[in-house]
């Protein structure tokens, strides 16, 4: 269930990529603020990741950080979803597309530590980096599927509303497999 949770996020975060530039050129015409909203996700994580990963790892176990991370990152979806109909253009048709951005790289900094730190509490110590291993590879397989259905949603002719909405079921789903991850503490 990890493998799927954290394959999920993978395929979301991927979405930076395949779905935000056609939501860019959407709102605005051409690619031109693509680069300005990778920027805001790059000073994002530099700026907060440590005191984000800090006051998380504090307050919530990694299960709850995971699921967390993914709903926030559903979150941003969703808002692209939900004003799409809107028709909103220009600078004002950014928001949503910043809102998802944000969204994406908050989420990231919770999902991502959370994920990996899981790895270290289901694999002995000695398996570690198979562990790992098979994290990445099970989620590098999650986006070549995912990005292929991405590019096919996006042929579909739905609209935007329809596509964000779909792409956000992917981080939800990874937060309901998360949910399943069952953590065996050792006795002591």
């Amino acid at each position: 269930m990890l493998c799927l949770a954290h394959g999920t996020y993978l395929l979301a975060y991927n979405q930076l990529y395949l779905a935000l530039p056609e939501e860019v050129v959407r709102a605005t015409g051409s690619q031109t603020a693509l680069g300005w909203l990778f920027a805001l996700s790059s000073l994002l994580v530099v700026c907060a990741q440590l005191p984000v990963t800090r006051a998380v790892g504090e307050r919530l176990d990694h299960r709850a950080a995971l699921c967390g991370g993914l709903a926030v990152v559903a979150a941003g979806f969703l808002t692209v979803a939900v004003t799409a109909p809107l028709g909103l253009r220009g600078a004002v048709g950014l928001v949503p597309a910043a809102v998802y951005v944000l969204a994406l790289t908050f989420g990231q900094m919770l999902a991502v530590p959370a994920s990996r730190a899981l790895v270290t509490e289901l694999v002995p110590a000695g398996r570690l980096g198979f562990g790992m291993g098979v994290l990445s590879s099970f989620g590098g397989a999650v986006v070549l599927a995912g990005s292929s259905a991405t590019g096919a949603l996006f042929g579909t002719g739905l609209g935007p509303a329809a596509v964000w909405s779909v792409l956000a079921g992917v981080p939800l789903l990874g937060a309901v497999a998360g949910r399943a991850v069952r953590v065996r503490r050792a006795a002591g």
